[in-house]
């Protein structure tokens, strides 16, 4: 029988929760991870939105790539779920990110990890240790950096 495996972690920003949710976007995501480069297939332009679609490389062996579905998009209450996809597993996404005080955000990533193969188990138990190596704060060192060095005016 397959399982569902998951982890959450919170990390802040020094920025508005506007911003912040902003560069957790598909395309917003380019800015600051390193090799980050979505293919669009809907819509082609890119554009963030409920039900858009696009693919990443894949990661693992035997992965060639990821499809994702944003399947729930609130940039009002700063709030993104995906659905992510191989042959083998799938794996959901959730983003919130809430404006903690003047110019801090709390980012908050849940990512839940469901096997359909044994494989997709094994691979499940890599991608979560791996993610979650340093509890996301490698996510907060790289946009902070970004945000850094692109201030807004």
């Amino acid at each position: 029988m397959y399982q569902t495996i998951s982890r959450t972690a919170q990390f802040d920003v020094h920025a508005q929760a506007d911003r912040t949710f902003s560069l957790l976007t598909p395309e917003g995501e380019r800015l600051w991870v390193p090799g980050w480069q979505p293919c669009y297939l809907f819509p082609e332009d890119g554009n963030t939105c409920e039900n858009m679609v696009f693919q990443t490389k894949g990661r693992y062996p035997g992965e060639s790539h990821y499809t994702w579905t944003l399947t729930h998009y609130d940039p009002q209450n700063h709030l993104s779920k995906y659905l992510i996809f191989t042959m083998e597993r799938v794996w959901r996404v959730v983003v919130s990110v809430k404006e903690i005080q003047n110019n801090l955000s709390r980012v908050e990533v849940t990512y839940a990890f469901t096997g359909l193969t044994p494989n997709g188990e094994k691979l499940n138990k890599m991608a979560l240790k791996d993610m979650f190596a340093h509890d996301l704060q490698d996510w907060a060192e790289l946009i902070q950096n970004y945000l850094n060095l692109h201030p807004q005016p």
